[in-house]
Order: structure tokens, then C-alpha cells, then sequence
């Protein structure tokens, strides 16, 4: 990896294990006390003081050198905690059957901004437009593409 790679790949880590811990509470799938608590007292249960931490372990354990890493210490604590959610969220029974509902929202909204671009831009290639919409959907929020597949697809009538 180059430094600029390897930041990308902890960054998005750290992103992905806080926004799913987030997630899954917000879900009610875990509670914070739930958590491993030796994770929670080494990084914190708060989500800023967490990401801050490990943040700053990255910083510090890479001053002044020609690579990115993180210390062992952090490492084994977001590896134990990337465990953790694997066997408590991400292969739930709860999050597994929400599971076909989220692939038909991003299906949904694959198919939609798909057909836009083709549209728009005929002589495209393909796999040049399936990787735009892609990258356009991952980077949207849960929130936001509920919010959009809503917009799209659901009448205005029957929305609360």
C-alpha cells in the first residue's frame, strides 16, 4: 500500500466499526453495555472519544516514519471489536432478515440512477456508468438512501 492507501484502509475501519456500532444500537440489535468492556474502557463509549482515539493512535504510532500503523494495543482492541460485531450484529437473526429490505432499497436505487446515466449519457461505457452509481450509493448515509428510495418510489400519499 502507499501511505496515502493505507490511511484510506484504516480510515474506513474506523468509520465502518463506529457507524455500524451506531447502527446496531440505534436498531436496538445490541446495547452500549453489551459492547465488550474491555474495548469500551481502552477506546471509550462515547463515539467521538472513541474515533478521537483512534485517530490518535494512528498519528502517534506513525510521527515521523515511512509507514502508517497503529499500535498493537489498538489493533487487537478494534480487531476484537470487528469480531465481536461479526458474531453479535452482522450474523444476527434480527439485522438478517432486514437484510432483503436493504438489498431491495440499494437494487431499487441501483436500477434507478442506472437507467438516468444510460439515459443521459448513451455512448458511456457500461461498467464506467454500474461503478458511478455504485460509488454514488455507497457513499450515501442510511438515512439518505431510505430518504431517496422514498423520494423515488413511494407516493406521496402514502408516506406518514
Amino acid at each position: 500500500y502507499t501511505l496515502e492507501g493505507k490511511i484510506v484502509k484504516l480510515s474506513d475501519k474506523i468509520a465502518y466499526i463506529n457507524h455500524d456500532i451506531d447502527d446496531a444500537i440505534r436498531a436496538r440489535i445490541i446495547k452500549e453495555s453489551d459492547l465488550p468492556q474491555d474495548c469500551i474502557s481502552y477506546f471509550s463509549l462515547d463515539r467521538s472519544e472513541r474515533i478521537t482515539k483512534m485517530v490518535m493512535d494512528i498519528v502517534q504510532n506513525s510521527f515521523g516514519k515511512d509507514k502508517i500503523c497503529m499500535s498493537e494495543e489498538a489493533f487487537y482492541h478494534i480487531d476484537k471489536l470487528r469480531t465481536w460485531m461479526f458474531r453479535n450484529v452482522y450474523t444476527n437473526e434480527v439485522a438478517k432478515k432486514e437484510e432483503s429490505k436493504v438489498k431491495g432499497i440499494i437494487y431499487g436505487l441501483f436500477n434507478h440512477y442506472e437507467a438516468i446515466l444510460k439515459q443521459r449519457f448513451p455512448n458511456q461505457n457500461e461498467e464506467e456508468i454500474k461503478r458511478t452509481v455504485c460509488d454514488y450509493i455507497a457513499g450515501m448515509s442510511d438515512q439518505y438512501s431510505v430518504a431517496k428510495f422514498e423520494e423515488i418510489f413511494v407516493p406521496a400519499s402514502w408516506k406518514v
